[in-house]
């Protein structure tokens, strides 16, 4: 069994997903992802056909697997942060360049005016 899981890691990934998990143990296999122990269940400890402790590979799974969810979460909150800071210095940017805009009229117009005020001079 650990020569099939070590050659699962490294083998290159397959389009396709299967599981050597009877449909007949899949309950028990559900009790151990939902909190994964070194201990056994003491449901489980009545049935002497299943192993005593989980797979050392299913417990690594199931730990990656959460791992993966809490950084997948802190990823998307990142994200989240990240579009409203941009977000803010879009505005700021878009406000900072009407302004900009707006003086550079007023500028212009004064420009002229004084041109026009030379002229008639």
């Amino acid at each position: 069994m650990k020569s099939r899981a070590i050659s699962i890691l490294f083998a290159p990934p397959s389009g396709v997903v299967t599981s050597n998990v009877r449909n007949v143990d899949r309950p028990d296999l559900m009790r151990v992802l939902r909190s994964p122990s070194r201990h056994l269940d003491a449901a489980l400890a009545t049935d002497r056909s299943l192993p005593a402790e989980p797979d050392a590979f299913l417990r690594h799974s199931v730990r990656e697997q959460a791992r993966l969810q809490r950084e997948n979460a802190e990823l998307r909150q990142a994200c989240a942060e990240l579009t409203t800071a941009a977000e803010s210095w879009i505005r700021l940017y878009e406000a900072a360049l009407a302004r900009a805009n707006a003086a550079e009229d007023v500028i212009a117009e004064l420009t002229q005016r004084t041109q026009a005020m030379e002229r008639a001079s």
